[in-house]
């Protein structure tokens, strides 16, 4: 396969076609690294800053950007959704008059969104709003997203330290699980798990990867690597998960539903603040970089 860069827009849809969606430690655990035998496996777009999140369009890639500032938790207007084609080029903002947009994900004609304390959906085809969600008095630090289906979405936030399930028909909001420090979350490929990541700024080492009962909330670790966790998705047997790691050099993990073990994928300095990515069917992840102004394509396998 030729490196990201060179896909054409067509190869890319029908990769997107087959795409998967979207206890603390004082010291973190000694892992072993797998190496990476391509030196061209990692492809690099230069965007906008705070780019936050990505989501798999039809023939576009859709990057969630804070605005000019790091300022993840202000409403000021000044956030947007841009779409990408396939060798990164910009293409234009497609919805704009956002604050600090983070979790993303398409859903039908429908492009879902979480917002500083809002959910929110629009149309793919004109930008026109569909739904809004209010989270005011619950939450200012909406982070995750994933749909359950195309009835409702599961919700997480990093602040209040919750995950909800939101009705997309009614906006009903029904509180899920207490997961301190929750930031990224996906749903297993069968519906049964949600896995979560955690990110505590002021404790590096206290992020795990969960595996969360959306039933009854109840919650367990998987492996025992602890860092400043960010975004997580399953991708053929395994739950891949980022590391902001504060040595300067972020990371991206392999858990193995089946081995449960944990690997290192990649440690690289050009992983800068890892933040919620998606993983195309072919294992190429696309990664932004929050405090990079970057998009990285990094093959998985």
């Amino acid at each position: 396969m030729h490196p990201f860069r060179f896909l054409s827009l067509s190869l890319l849809l029908s990769l997107i076609l087959s795409c998967t969606s979207s206890t603390s430690s004082s010291e973190q655990t000694e892992i072993p690294t797998t190496p990476a035998s391509e030196s061209d496996r990692v492809t690099v777009w230069e965007v906008a800053p705070n780019a936050e999140s990505v989501a798999i369009g039809k023939g576009v890639i859709y990057a969630a950007h804070f605005g000019p500032e790091l300022q993840p938790m202000t409403q000021d207007g000044d956030g947007y959704i841009a779409s990408y084609d396939a060798n990164g080029n910009f293409i234009d903002k497609v919805i704009e008059g956002l604050d600090a947009p983070k979790g993303m994900q398409v859903i039908d004609n429908q492009l879902f969104v979480v917002d500083v304390d809002s959910l929110l959906g629009f149309s793919i085809v004109d930008g026109s709003r569909s739904f809004s969600a209010s989270f005011t008095g619950k939450a200012k630090f909406l982070n995750g997203l994933v749909a359950s289906d195309a009835s409702s979405i599961f919700v997480s936030a990093t602040d209040a330290g919750k995950i909800w399930k939101v009705g997309v028909a009614t906006g009903d909001i029904t509180e899920i699980a207490d997961v301190p420090n929750v930031n990224g979350i996906e749903l297993s490929n069968d519906g049964s798990v949600i896995y979560a990541v955690q990110y505590n700024g002021q404790d590096p080492a206290a992020g795990r990867l969960l595996a969360v009962n959306p039933v009854d909330g109840t919650s367990i670790p998987l492996g025992s690597y602890a860092g400043m966790l960010d975004g997580v998705v399953e991708h053929q047997g395994n739950v891949y998960f980022t590391d902001w790691n504060p040595s300067g050099k972020g990371k991206i993990l392999k858990y193995g539903l089946k081995s449960q073990e944990t690997t290192v994928v990649l440690e690289d300095e050009r992983l800068k603040g890892p933040a919620d990515f998606e993983v195309l069917g072919d294992g190429l992840a696309l990664i932004p970089m929050l405090t990079g102004s970057q998009i990285l394509g990094v093959r998985l396998n």
